[in-house]
């Protein structure tokens, strides 16, 4: 038997590109605030965080930045690790 240990975070998301410049990513580790992790172009649809620890809750919240300078609403995904 072989065991495989996964020490990273993968995640992606897809969206109409029109009217999005790009994306902010904020991570939250369990009950802390959140913290900017990542700003990202418009093609970037995809991130891996190896920065991650057994039995931690994270939280990402990903807001786009929009062609007229407004914001989208922000999504968030929740992974236990």
């Amino acid at each position: 038997m072989r065991v495989i240990h996964i020490n990273f975070i993968n995640f992606f998301w897809g969206v109409e590109e029109s009217e999005v410049a790009g994306y902010t990513i904020y991570k939250q580790e369990n009950d802390k605030d959140p913290t900017t992790w990542r700003i990202v172009p418009v093609y970037i649809k995809r991130l891996i965080d190896t920065a991650v620890s057994p039995n931690a809750r994270y939280t990402y919240h990903i807001r786009a930045t929009l062609t007229n300078g407004k914001y989208s609403l922000v999504k968030k995904v929740a992974v236990k690790f």
